[in-house]
């Protein structure tokens, strides 16, 4: 066996090749991370000042003559972070002296500086309190204001909530049933585009519609004030269809017809009982459904008893080679009649009934038809019968959009925002506000994308822009960053830089 050792006394011999090299290493590669692309998120936040603005609403409790860092520099130290893919407070400590991570806190490597440790982030989230937390929210539905340069003409406003599992025995995480674990249940407003404008914490036992008026009287509030002609729509699924809403948002339209809150909410419960007038049958509806599928189609094929199920017939069609893949594919979806209706509805059997509406409302109903049999869904909405709003372009167009949230909850949980490890309730809001923050962050550097790289998850942004290795070096009163050589999306590295470069700066 040929003898491993190294070259110098510096270097430390690892191992030997087949043709008798020897491999050694040693740490003396000067200032290198795995974060080269953090920068790039430094750049969004001079661009907007997101973060820094909303650090004004936080009370600073420590006495001056003992500060080290800023609320600012500690925020956005989290922030950064979470951006980076380093949400646990612990990864501040490990990444001290990162030299990407330093260069995107503004501070100069050359400089005997480094990052905030653990316990000093988790003092802050802790000293934060509920009032501090109202302030932090109000800024960012402020921002959301600003960065819109014309009034828009309509704003769609997504509800929603989504399960936090609890990490032990937490100030405000309950047991819920339907999900099987102790839990917080944070509810977040989107609007059409993916901005989240507020992300409230509430307990887990609190159910889907709760917080829901309260929240939108003030994102109301302030969104008339800025844009008194702005049409709103409140979008959301079956769990917030309450009289509360639906009242409320009536009631807005009563001095001044232009001032309504409009909403379009799925049902419960089909309206298919009696209490329905116009001039349609929602039980005709299924049967014109059918009829129309076997004139276009002929005969269902997966009607019959054990037949499988669509999951499992799309699954086997993906197995198929690429050519016939996309056939059966476009064959199965193509293979579909909807049949919308539209009518006049009012829940409850009237007298005493507490679910009973206070008056009949516009209820749209969709069935769908296929191979697999027939499917009903209903929507209530105090949209006028227009002819943008017709019943099928509610459905297909406006409604259907909100399937886009799901995703966006989604992005918001990969950057790990399910991670309320805080034994504190108003230190886990906190924790809420610093992701969303970290979620906005990201959709802003999204935004200066180029083209089709806009449609990238916050994953892939990680990925493929920001989790990239660089060695940072100083040359007299230059910061020089060298990526690889060989880097596959410098083009789009390049690009975002320059449309986040301030216009006119030195550099």
């Amino acid at each position: 066996m040929t003898k491993v050792s190294g070259p110098s006394k510096k270097f430390q011999a690892l191992f030997s090749l087949s043709n008798g090299v020897v491999v050694s290493g040693a740490f003396d590669g000067g200032k290198l991370s795995v974060v080269g692309g953090a920068p790039l998120v430094y750049m969004v936040e001079q661009a907007s000042g997101y973060v820094e603005g909303v650090c004004e609403g936080i009370k600073d409790w420590r006495l001056p003559y003992l500060l080290k860092y800023t609320i600012f520099q500690q925020v956005w130290q989290r922030v950064l972070l979470i951006c980076a893919g380093f949400s646990a407070v612990n990864d501040g400590t490990y990444l001290r002296k990162d030299a990407a991570i330093l260069l995107a806190m503004g501070i100069d490597v050359g400089e005997k500086r480094h990052l905030a440790s653990q316990p000093t982030i988790s003092r802050l989230e802790n000293n934060i309190d509920s009032k501090d937390c109202y302030r932090m929210a109000l800024y960012m539905l402020v921002f959301y204001i600003a960065r819109r340069q014309k009034a828009p003409k309509e704003i769609v406003l997504d509800f929603d909530g989504s399960c936090v599992p609890a990490h032990g025995d937490q100030q405000g995480s309950s047991y819920r049933s339907y999900w099987e674990t102790n839990m917080y249940f944070p509810l977040f407003v989107y609007d059409q585009d993916g901005w989240l404008i507020c992300a409230i914490l509430r307990p887990g036992r609190e159910g889907e519609a709760r917080l829901t008026v309260p929240i939108l009287k003030r994102l109301v509030k302030h969104l008339r004030s800025a844009w008194p002609s702005v049409r709103i729509i409140v979008r959301a699924d079956a769990a917030f269809g309450t009289q509360e809403l639906y009242n409320w948002c009536e009631d807005q339209g009563k001095a001044d017809a232009e001032k309504e809150v409009y909403y379009i909410v799925c049902l419960k419960t089909p309206p298919e009982g009696n209490g329905i007038s116009g001039a349609y049958d929602f039980r005709a509806m299924k049967e014109k459904a059918a009829r129309k599928f076997g004139k276009t189609f002929g005969p269902t094929q997966y009607t019959y008893p054990k037949a499988p199920s669509k999951s499992a017939v799309e699954k086997a069609a993906k197995q198929l080679p690429k050519v016939e893949r996309k056939k059966e594919l476009k064959r199965l979806r193509e293979r579909v009649v909807r049949v919308f209706e539209d009518g006049r509805y009012q829940a409850g059997n009237g007298g005493q009934d507490p679910k009973q509406w206070r008056q009949e409302r516009r209820v749209v109903a969709v069935c769908t038809q296929d191979d697999w049999g027939r499917t009903s869904r209903y929507f209530v909405t105090n949209l006028p019968v227009t002819s943008r709003f017709q019943s099928q372009y509610l459905i297909e167009e406006l409604y259907s959009a909100r399937g886009g949230m799901e995703l966006r909850i989604k992005e918001y949980k990969a950057l790990e925002g399910d991670k309320l490890s805080c034994s504190e309730f108003s230190a886990n809001q906190a924790r809420i506000i610093f992701h969303a923050l970290a979620y906005n962050t990201m959709f802003q550097l999204r935004e200066n994308l180029p083209g089709k790289r806009q449609s990238w998850s916050f994953e892939s942004i990680q990925k493929y822009l920001l989790r990239m290795a660089v060695q940072v070096t100083r040359k007299g009163r230059h910061v020089v960053m060298h990526w690889a050589s060989d880097f596959q999306w410098k083009r789009e590295f390049w690009s975002c830089a320059a449309r986040l470069r301030p216009k006119g700066a030195a550099c």
